[in-house]
């Protein structure tokens, strides 16, 4: 057997913000990951949930039931290197290939809490910024819905506007939040929504075949 350490990615301090003061050290610290060469990316986040399982429930106000169905576990997490995402599907994905392909001396997980109801994720100069769960059908790309007063704009992880406006200079602001942060906003899309998945090609999205 092997040892890897995993480290939970800072990046879920931008998202996650109501959890104790235990919760957030229990995120932030290493853990020791045994592994050998049959071991799975199945094997690796289930593991993470048995680690993580008190907040699991705890935040997404669940029950023991349903944090390993598969369609969660794949949703919950994702492996990152440094700023950039590592963009793995397959969960019978061997740890050990990954290691090697990608020269990993550490594995850092992208963790995305799974929630039926998504929600909002930013509030900035009186812009809420939600990404719904239930987005099938609603519109093709990835998106953002920022309401600022009364009003509503849904803006497209690559800027463009698909539906309604707010006041201009805001909808500027708007578009250039999403788009300095698009890589990230488009992992949380992937895995907490049950949309179309896609990733980044330059500033492309493009669409993820027979996810």
């Amino acid at each position: 057997m092997k040892e890897i350490e995993i480290r939970v990615h800072n990046i879920w301090k931008k998202f996650i913000s109501r959890l104790s003061e235990e919760e957030q050290k229990k995120l932030n610290r290493k853990v020791i990951f045994q592994y050998d060469s049959k071991t799975t990316l199945f094997d690796l986040f289930k593991y993470l949930n048995s680690e993580y399982e008190d907040i699991i429930i705890n935040f997404e106000k669940s029950d023991i039931r349903k944090i390993n169905y598969k369609r969660t576990i794949r949703s919950r997490y994702r492996i990152c290197q440094g700023n950039k995402y590592i963009y793995v599907y397959d969960l019978k994905s061997k740890i050990s290939s990954l290691i090697q392909l990608f020269k990993l001396d550490k594995i850092e997980i992208f963790f995305s809490f799974f929630s039926e109801i998504g929600g909002k994720i930013l509030e900035l100069k009186g812009m809420q910024f939600y990404m719904h769960s239930k987005e099938q059908g609603k519109h093709n790309l990835p998106h953002i819905h920022v309401k600022y007063q009364n009003q509503e704009v849904v803006i497209s992880l690559n800027g463009n506007v698909l539906a309604g406006k707010i006041k201009g200079k805001m909808q500027r602001m708007a578009i250039n939040v999403i788009l300095n942060d698009k890589e990230s906003l488009l992992l949380k899309w992937n895995n907490m929504t049950d949309g179309e998945k896609f990733y980044f090609r330059k500033t492309e999205l493009i669409r993820i075949e027979g996810y």
